[in-house]
């Protein structure tokens, strides 16, 4: 199997449940695509996932909050 299948295979291949099953495009795509790091997308995954069926709600939204106070208070300042 050459690279780009086992890639293609791996972003259409579902393991487990996941609230993200039946999302035009897989967190880790745009994790991937804009270079995020950890806090940024497990920001992203929680936005994403918050009202979907597996989601947990505004349990999800006060976790990417404070994620994001997170990044607020160590980011870098110009």
């Amino acid at each position: 199997m050459s690279e780009e299948s086992e890639q293609t295979d791996a972003l259409t291949r579902m393991v487990g449940t996941s609230p993200y099953h039946d999302t035009t495009i897989q967190p880790w795509e745009v994790w991937a695509s804009w270079e995020l790091n950890p806090w940024e997308a497990n920001i992203v995954k929680r936005i994403q996932r918050y009202r979907r069926d597996g989601g947990k709600g505004v349990e999800d939204l006060r976790k990417a909050a404070h994620e994001l106070e997170y990044l607020i208070e160590t980011c870098p300042r110009p």
